[in-house]
């Protein structure tokens, strides 16, 4: 049996990692259709990658929009009210989050690194101001939306994903293959 601290945490990430692959399997036809379109193709590493680009980010959704303490199941099964517009707090202290350890702070960091790296091994022409921009846009999103879901909105996270993004980009530098990228027919 998993520690109750792991199983609790794959309990609240795993509907957000298969409604993830649920919409890459729906957008597959799709997506295909207009590669086709165009003359091009996919390879099979290139959409195993994609796979899990949308599981990560449904993951990442549950993970960083929900409320404190959010079950979707429960919520589906109507055992739970979904406790939306809660107000949450804001910390504009910088470097708060270091006084609860590295572990937050590398955690921050660490999980933001997978967006750019995945985003520029998918799509071509992805350049460092691409990385700082999603990076900036997906953490600015998820800091607003955490204030009306009832949890802390915090600038350090603004400033330690933006960090990860960076690095995620470097990291994609560091080991980019190109027969990850759509190919001719």
């Amino acid at each position: 049996m998993l520690p109750n601290p792991l199983e609790d945490y794959l309990h609240l990430v795993m509907p957000g990692t298969a409604i993830g692959m649920l919409l890459y399997i729906v957008l597959y036809p799709l997506r295909r259709r207009r590669l086709a379109n165009k003359g091009l193709g996919s390879s099979a590493p290139r959409e195993w990658l994609m796979l899990l680009f949308f599981a990560y980010s449904g993951t990442m959704a549950m993970l960083t929009l929900t409320p404190p303490y959010f079950d979707l199941i429960d919520t589906l099964m109507g055992r739970q009210q979904l406790p939306i517009f809660q107000t949450g707090h804001i910390n504009t202290t910088l470097f708060f989050s270091f006084q609860f350890g590295w572990g937050m702070v590398l955690g921050n960091v660490m999980l933001f690194m997978p967006f750019p790296f995945l985003a520029a091994t998918l799509w071509r022409g992805w350049k460092w101001y691409h990385a700082l921009a999603l990076a900036i846009c997906i953490t600015v999103f998820i800091e607003v939306w955490q204030h009306f879901v009832g949890r802390l909105s915090d600038v350090d996270d603004l400033l330690l994903n933006t960090v990860g993004g960076i690095l995620g980009w470097l990291t994609w530098l560091l080991c980019k293959r190109p027969m990850l990228h759509c190919e001719d027919k």
